[in-house]
This record gives structure tokens, C-alpha cells and sequence, in this order.
């Protein structure tokens, strides 16, 4: 499996604002016909940074981006979610329904994966004809390999062809990706190498963005997905070709659906790099709640979570609280009966009693007994604001805005990851929330000294 970019790295100069957020419970998507003809349709390179988000249905293929004309899904390239895991996929109906299919998997949800694709058809050698390359290394080994014949000409860089980003371009229409992406660079007429877009970091060793400098061709477009004028802007081209994406179900508007992210794979600033989500590989301690049959959902890149059948069980994030420092991230409750603090995962959960500091409508509790009790409560609609001070081990809450009862100290058991966490308090089914580790603005200001939980300030 290939390292994913999560860790902390200096930067490199380049520094990255923005990512765009497709939301797959929204059919969220970006599209494009080309109309010029293409300055080589048999060369060409596509680079993008992807952070995923849900893991999907295994008869889900999550289109990354991908184009068809007169036959479905001519061209895709994106992520099969199979019973081996989740695979990167080139997909062209014209030379079969499977082209090549890696063996590695890639189901970090809280890291940034750097893809590019090199296609060269005019090479002798098939297996030159198609290069992937994933965090700066070239991928090899694949379940299934078929590659193009000879000067083979792929839909994708063809004249009218119509593109999407984030979606089948036909056919099963309804196959959205889920996640983040960001950097988005298609080359025409040139078959390039990471290197063209990113660097290792001399001192970690970690894979980073780097400024594409070189040229684009007719139909090249380079996305960055930092125009927040309106949502027309989002899909302008910076090439300086104006190959410019039309942007459909996606927002600005503030709240839970602003999809304009500061989520990014470099360490910007305090509010730019890369944050926290929900994880949908891990649920919380609590044994007893904890309920492996009831179903969860993972929307809107990891932020929402919907809890589908009666019974208790809890969720983390996918960054630990770390051990010193203000933390502060939010909730916006879109059901009632729903509880929020810090707790270890389930994999570490102590043995014996209750581990935890959290919140329910009703009073604190800290390790399962009553810290507070006698609370307003809190109804659907309300924003539950966490700062979580590790300096003094103590957590305060707040409901909109206003301190919601007294700041509680809580000491961590010694030796075990404590996350943020989030439970449905209640046997009641379809309770759901939104979270916000500040990737998007927060609704309301974080108390003074407080900062996100993304890479730059752990």
C-alpha cells in the first residue's frame, strides 16, 4: 500500500488555498465538451489530488474524471470498491470494460493521494502506453491489465467529447465520488512524469504538490478550485486556456453544504492544510455503546453521519486529540438525541469501566457518571461547539455560540489514542449531524487561543 500524504512536512513554497468538495448525497459533479480539436489525442497526462471520502457500495465505481461520446463511459478513471478493497481503475469501453485495475488499495480517508495518469499510445512497448503513478511512485503491479493497441486513440482528448469530473459521464449516471480534489491538471499532447507536479520532501521523505510550470496544449486546463466569486467560478480553467467546467449541485452558501474547502495537501497556515474527518473505518469505545449492527452512513466527504437503525454506537474522527494544546471543532445537530466529546477507538478501549468525556441534551458525563446534569438541552438545528483544552484536561462546550454548562477537567487514560467522537444517544433510529474541524468556517468563533484540528497546527 502506498504511503498517504498526512503527515506533517515543511513546505516547499508552494503552498495550496483551496479544495473542492464533491458531495455525493448532493450528485455533485463538474462537466465540459471540448470543441477544439486536440493538439495529440494519443498523448496526454492527467494529475489530480484526491482525498476520498465515503467508502462506497461494491457496485459503486466512483468516477474521478472521465468522458464518453457515442458509447457509455468510453473513458473513466477513478476507484472500484470491490471485496479486495479500493482499487484504482482506467476504465475504456472501446478496448474493454476493465483496462487496469491495481492491486494496491487506497482507503485512507484522511490523507491526500497524488494520481497521475500518463497515456502514450504511440509507444511500441504496451505497458508504456499506460503509466500510473501514485504520492510520486509508479504503479506496477495490477489484477487485470489490458492496455490499448498501438497509436490507439482514447475518447477522453477527442474534439466534442463530453468530460465530467466526480461522475459517470453515462449510462449508471448515478455513480457520484464522494471526497475532495484539488491541483487538477490535464496536459494535452504531453506524457509527463510526477515530477512535472510534485517533489519529495527532502526532510520527511514525504510526497508534496509542486507548481506545474510547463505548458498545456489546445484542450489542457489546469483546476485549482480557488475562484469563490460564485459557483460558475469554482470550474474556471487557470491555464490561461479558458477550457472553463461548468459546476451543477455544488454550493457556497454558508453551513453544512459550503463545499469550498481549506482542506488541502500542503501545510498552508492555522486555517489551510489537511484536517480532520469522520473515519468510516473506526467507531468509538463506549462498550456499551456500542452496536455493531446498526448501520451508518458516510455523506458529504466524511463530514455528516447518519445513523439508520435503532441502537447506539459512536463514531471518531480521523485525527487523534493531540496531548497538548486548544482544540476546538463543531456539530450541527440535524437530529436531537445526539452525543459528542472525546473517546478512545474502539481497537484501544481500556477494559472495565466507561472511558470518555461527552455531552447529551441532558447533562456532561465524564467516564459514564453525571459531571453536570440540569442542562437547557439542545434541539435540532443547534450548533455544539467542543474546545478541548489538553494543556488543563478540560473541555467546555458550547450550544450557538454561548457556553452550554461549566468547563469540565477530564484526565486521559495514560497510553490510549483519544479521538473525537460522536454517538447517537438513543435507540431512536435516523439520527444524523454534521461536523466541522474547520475546514469549512466555522459557525461561530472559536473561544480565544483555540485552533482547527488539521496537520499545520498538530
Amino acid at each position: 500500500m502506498f504511503s498517504s500524504r498526512k503527515t506533517a512536512a515543511p513546505s516547499t513554497g508552494y503552498n495550496l488555498t483551496k479544495s473542492l468538495r464533491f458531495r455525493s448525497s448532493a450528485s455533485a459533479y463538474l462537466n465540459r465538451t471540448s470543441v477544439a480539436s486536440p493538439t495529440n489525442n494519443k498523448i496526454f497526462t492527467i494529475s489530480m489530488w484526491v482525498k476520498r471520502g465515503i467508502i462506497t457500495d461494491p457496485s459503486v465505481f466512483e468516477t474521478l474524471i472521465g468522458g464518453a461520446s457515442s458509447q457509455q463511459d468510453t473513458f473513466g478513471f477513478g476507484i472500484t470498491t470491490n471485496n479486495a478493497g479500493d482499487l484504482i481503475e482506467l476504465r475504456d469501453a472501446n478496448v474493454g470494460s476493465y483496462n487496469l485495475i491495481t492491486t494496491q488499495v487506497f482507503r485512507d480517508s484522511s490523507a491526500w493521494y497524488h494520481f497521475v495518469l500518463a497515456i502514450d499510445t504511440t509507444q511500441a512497448t504496451s505497458t508504456n502506453r499506460v503509466k500510473l503513478y501514485v504520492n510520486g511512485s509508479q504503479v506496477t503491479s495490477f489484477s487485470t491489465a489490458t492496455y490499448p493497441a498501438q497509436n490507439y486513440v482514447f475518447e477522453w482528448n477527442a474534439g466534442s467529447t463530453a468530460s465530467v469530473i466526480g461522475r459517470r459521464s453515462s449510462g449508471n449516471s448515478s455513480w457520484y465520488f464522494d471526497g475532495y480534489q484539488t491541483e487538477v491538471n490535464f496536459i494535452d499532447s504531453q506524457a509527463l512524469t510526477p515530477s512535472s507536479f510534485g517533489s519529495t520532501n527532502a526532510t520527511t521523505g514525504v510526497w508534496q504538490p509542486a507548481k506545474y510550470t510547463g505548458t498545456y496544449g489546445t484542450n489542457g486546463f489546469y483546476l485549482p478550485f480557488t475562484n469563490t466569486t460564485s459557483t460558475t467560478t469554482l470550474g474556471y480553467d487557470f491555464s490561461g486556456n479558458s477550457n472553463n467546467w461548468t459546476t451543477n449541485n455544488l454550493s457556497l452558501t454558508a453551513g453544512s453544504t459550503y463545499d469550498s474547502m481549506t482542506d488541502v495537501p500542503t501545510l498552508t497556515s492555522a486555517t489551510t492544510a489537511n484536517y480532520s474527518v469522520l473515519n468510516p473505518l473506526q467507531i468509538s469505545g463506549v462498550p456499551s455503546f456500542n452496536s455493531s449492527s446498526v448501520s451508518k452512513t458516510f455523506t458529504n466527504g466524511n463530514l455528516n453521519i447518519a445513523w439508520g437503525t435503532g441502537g447506539y454506537c459512536g463514531v471518531t474522527s480521523t485525527f487523534i486529540v493531540p496531548s497538548s494544546g486548544k482544540w476546538y471543532w463543531e456539530c450541527t445537530l440535524q437530529s436531537a438525541n445526539i452525543s459528542a466529546g472525546i473517546s478512545p477507538s474502539y481497537s484501544e478501549y481500556p477494559s472495565g469501566s466507561e472511558t470518555n468525556i461527552r455531552v447529551d441534551g441532558s447533562g456532561i458525563y465524564t467516564n459514564g457518571s453525571s459531571a453536570q446534569s440540569g442542562l437547557a438541552g439542545y434541539t435540532t438545528g443547534d450548533v455544539l461547539g467542543m474546545a478541548w483544552n489538553a494543556d488543563t484536561n478540560s473541555m467546555q462546550y458550547y450550544k450557538n455560540g454561548s457556553t452550554y454548562g461549566t468547563a469540565q477537567s477530564y484526565t486521559k487514560t495514560t497510553g490510549v489514542n483519544y479521538f473525537p467522537f460522536f454517538l447517537n444517544s438513543t435507540s431512536v433510529s435516523s439520527q444524523t449531524a454534521n461536523v466541522n474541524f474547520g475546514q469549512q468556517p466555522f459557525v461561530y468563533t472559536p473561544p480565544s487561543g483555540f485552533v482547527a484540528l488539521n496537520t499545520y497546527n498538530i
